[in-house]
């Protein structure tokens, strides 16, 4: 271990603690340790003729041991359902006595999943791999398996050293004392047999607890041949409260909790007869975990058995160590690592259909958490989420995205400055929602974040000769991105009229009357145009990150001698800041109701103020630094229903009462509001979304009109930090937290009218903005001009938190503020820089790798 930045580096914590999150006061030792592998055993299940209503396609090169490689499986065009489209899922034997399995997919004339399934040879051979699809409601859908192909392995045996050790096996009863749950550790050819089900629906498990939260990678489950019955539905469950409640990993199990009633997905699982299934669990974050029968066998043939669940052993790899870690421990912290990893990464979801762009939606039943990177509304989000990590399929597709997206024609004025919404198209899903005046300031903004996170800050040619820098890459019109943030704050500044101080949206179509559309994300509102109080927040904040650019190009200039262009950048920066002042000052002029005590909607074309009590309005205003400490206090005092507004239909606790994970997205039913021809503020869909009382767009039947989205805690959150401070944000988020322990936040509310009360799962990508609040506002980690920027907001009962693996300027950060510690210190170990600082100031890293005093 060397020390590699000596700026007051004393008192250095262990590398340990910082390794490992220091969780403290685990569950006693005493588990079963010295497990050895399992050894794999071929299957005895009858496949059957093989059948070519799937595809199977692998690798076609050698592959070494111990290297990840993927088998894609999908059904074949051809293969027709007789109800025209069924929901299946994906099994792959291996040849080498490992099955896996993962959907869901969907099967249609119009859609067609696949799946691309993980996995790793332990020894060197040449494997025979088949695999099936299931269907999942059409019990007379026979997909039979695939032909075999081949798998050529070469290399030494490879045994993973991350084996979990030290576990307590737990089980549903056992059918005697000769078959406990202690046999799935002990390495013999014997077997836990659970007592028989007595409802087909009975719940059988077998499984273990651990001593600590772990990041867990893969499970295995031997199943005995002498298994002569398996279940239908079987789950992947784990526990964050050792044991007392368990969640179910959605691509193992397809009935989820919102889909209960709704859909009755009958699996019908082969039974491997002693094949060992091997499955990734994709770093979810757990003391405990189990194999589930969640259906008894529904074969026919197998009526007259006893339905017992039987396990013959278990094995299960990890690492004690979390991305996020705190002073609180086990189930805070593994619910938190488990926020992000549903909603932020994403990696233990399904892609059902599509692709990490989006293509295509999640849809009911299968609704989950969402990596979609999307259109531009977007594009600052999913960088929020994504910049400071290694995750490449993310990180390269976005910046594809990134030099891809265009300027344009708005079409309605002579500016081509406008930011189109995806390479393709200026317009909002279609011409009906038209343009989204949110975009401009979105792309900027999300340019600031991408340049000074200072990772991955180009690309090279195909051939590997050229490297063209980041401002630089340009899309197929030849339009650089430095020339597109200049041509979208020139468009926000001129066609916009952005120069008076505030962003006028100008379109005829988008004027915040009754007869336009609405300007942003939030599409059925028609008070967002004209001048918007959603866009100018946005475009407050384009203007201090426009300047931003600047002051990074400025210091850039200067650190190769190019001092003319040096001062030439500053001066824009200045300028720009200049700007954001007099925007801070209109906005609270124009927007601000003092008799209410929070910011309007907006002021329409015929000058009318529209106010809905937009709580996501408000909470943006206040976490970009627009509001003052005062106006925070009176927007906070409202929401957490200190403070009544005498005429808004939700109040008081209800604010937060029906969904407690997020404020309403607005408090004053918007059919209570009319212009003078009795014309609603309200897209209604051609009719299919009325937002009268009881109706499907009525208050509290729709997300837009009293339901909620999940995202909005994020700015509400950093609004409490900025401006109310960091105990009251924190009490916010434990709530949150306590909401996420239920049921993971896999929600998805329906009225007698459908969905679309609530936006949490599906198509909402946004959602992993939360548990980025932890990152941002709570650590206090952000990209700046200076360096990344470390200042501390812990809640005054946290003593430490951390982030383990943090990426800026392509360098890997592990991240603790400490309350302990009086000074901050730097130590390295495998490459890996560990940082410690109080949690009382504020410190940056900077550009070339120097710890310095905020």
């Amino acid at each position: 271990m060397k020390k590699i930045i000596s700026c007051c580096m004393a008192a250095c914590l262990t590398l340990g603690a910082l390794m490992l999150g220091a969780c403290g006061g685990g569950r006693e030792s005493g588990g079963v340790k010295n497990m050895l592998p399992i050894e794999y055993t071929p299957s005895s299940y009858d496949k059957g003729t093989a059948d070519s209503k799937v595809v199977l396609s692998v690798p076609g090169k050698t592959v070494s041991t111990g290297d990840e490689i993927t088998a894609t499986v999908k059904i074949s065009s051809k293969t027709k359902f007789e109800e025209g489209y069924e929901s299946v899922y994906y099994i792959v034997d291996w040849g080498d006595g490992t099955w896996a399995y993962q959907g869901p997919g969907l099967q249609s004339a119009s859609k067609q999943s696949s799946v691309a399934v993980p996995h790793t040879y332990k020894k060197a051979g040449d494997y025979k791999v088949s695999a099936t699809a299931v269907a999942m409601q059409n019990s007379e859908a026979n997909l039979g398996w695939t032909e075999t192909k081949t798998i050529k392995v070469e290399g030494k045996d490879y045994e993973p050293d991350t084996m979990i050790q030290n576990v307590s096996p737990i089980s549903s009863p056992a059918y005697d004392k000769e078959h406990g749950a202690e046999k799935i550790a002990d390495g013999k050819p014997t077997y836990f047999k659970s007592q028989a089900s007595k409802d087909i629906d009975d719940e059988l498990y077998a499984g273990y607890l651990f001593d600590e939260n772990y990041t867990l990678d893969t499970i295995e489950v031997k199943i005995p041949a002498e298994a002569d019955i398996f279940p239908s539905n079987i789950a992947v469950e784990y526990t964050s409260d050792f044991g007392e409640s368990w969640q179910s990993l959605p691509k193992y199990y397809y009935l989820y909790d919102y889909s209960v009633g709704r859909f009755n997905p009958i699996m019908r699982f082969p039974n491997p007869k002693g094949a060992t299934l091997v499955l990734n669990l994709d770093g979810i974050v757990a003391n405990g975990i189990r194999l589930t029968q969640k259906l008894s066998s529904m074969n026919l043939s197998e009526l007259d058995k006893e339905k017992c669940l039987m396990v013959e052993e278990m094995r299960v790899y990890g690492s004690l160590r979390t991305l996020l870690y705190t002073s609180k421990g086990h189930t805070f912290d593994a619910d938190l690592n488990n926020m992000w990893t549903i909603f932020g990464t994403a990696k233990t979801e399904p892609v059902v259909l599509g692709s990490i762009m989006g293509e295509t939606q999640n849809a009911s039943p299968f609704r989950t958490g969402s990596a979609m990177i999307g259109s531009t509304e977007w594009m600052e989000w999913v960088g929020l989420k994504f910049n400071f990590t290694d995750y490449e399929k993310v990180n390269d597709t976005y910046l594809d995205l990134l030099v891809r997206i265009r300027t344009g024609s708005d079409t309605w004025s002579n500016d081509d400055g406008y930011v189109w919404a995806t390479p393709d198209s200026p317009l909002h899903l279609n011409a009906t929602f038209g343009c989204h005046y949110s975009l401009n300031p979105i792309y900027i903004l999300a340019i600031r974040n991408y340049l000074l996170q200072c990772n991955r800050q180009g690309k090279f040619n195909d051939d590997g000769t050229e490297f063209t820098e980041f401002l630089n890459l340009t899309n197929t019109q030849g339009q650089s991105i430095q020339y597109k943030v200049d041509k979208a704050m020139s468009y926000m500044m001129n066609t916009l009229s952005g120069k008076t101080g505030i962003m006028t949206i100008n379109d005829p179509a988008k004027d915040g009357t009754t007869s336009g559309m609405s300007s942003n994300y939030w599409d059925v509102h028609k008070t967002f145009g004209y001048m918007s109080a959603y866009e100018n927040a946005y475009f407050y904040a384009s203007l201090l990150a426009y300047a931003d650019i600047y002051d990074f190009k400025a210091d850039n200039y200067a650190k190769n001698g190019q001092s003319a262009e040096a001062e030439k950048a500053r001066d824009v920066a200045e300028e720009y800041r200049g700007y954001a002042a007099v925007t801070r000052e209109k906005y609270n002029t124009l927007f601000w109701d003092e008799a209410k005590g929070r910011y309007i909607g907006g002021i329409n074309a015929d000058g009318e103020r529209l106010d809905f009590g937009f709580t996501y309005v408000n909470f943006m205003a206040v976490s970009y630094g627009i509001a003052s400490e005062a106006q925070a206090k009176q927007v906070y005092d409202w929401v957490d229903g200190d403070r009544i507004i005498e005429g808004d239909t939700s109040t008081g606790e209800d604010i937060y009462g029906k969904f407690k994970y997020a404020a309403r997205s607005n408090t004053l039913d918007v059919s209570t509001v009319t212009d003078a021809s009795g014309a609603y503020y309200w897209y209604d869909h051609a009719g299919a979304l009325p937002c009268t009382p009881g109706s499907f767009g009525g208050f509290g039947n729709q997300m837009q009109n009293g339901g909620t989205i999940f995202y909005i805690s994020y700015y509400d959150l950093m609004g409490r930090i900025a401006g109310v401070g960091a105990d009251d944000a924190f009490g916010r988020f434990s709530v949150i937290m306590e909401e996420f322990h239920k049921d993971s936040l896999r929600r998805n509310s329906y009225s007698q009218h459908g969905e679309y009360i609530e936006g949490v799962i599906g198509e909402f990508p946004e959602s992993g903005l939360v548990p980025y609040a932890f990152i941002s506002g709570f650590l206090g980690i952000n990209p700046d001009v200076k360096g990344l920027k470390i200042s501390p907001n812990l809640p005054s009962d946290m003593d430490y938190a951390g982030i383990s693996e943090y990426w800026y300027g392509n360098r890997e950060y592990s991240i603790q503020i400490s309350r302990t510690v009086q000074k901050p210190s730097v130590e390295i170990h495998a490459g890996v820089y560990y940082v410690t600082v109080p949690a009382d100031k504020t410190y940056y890293i900077t550009a070339d790798n120097r710890l310095i005093a905020g």
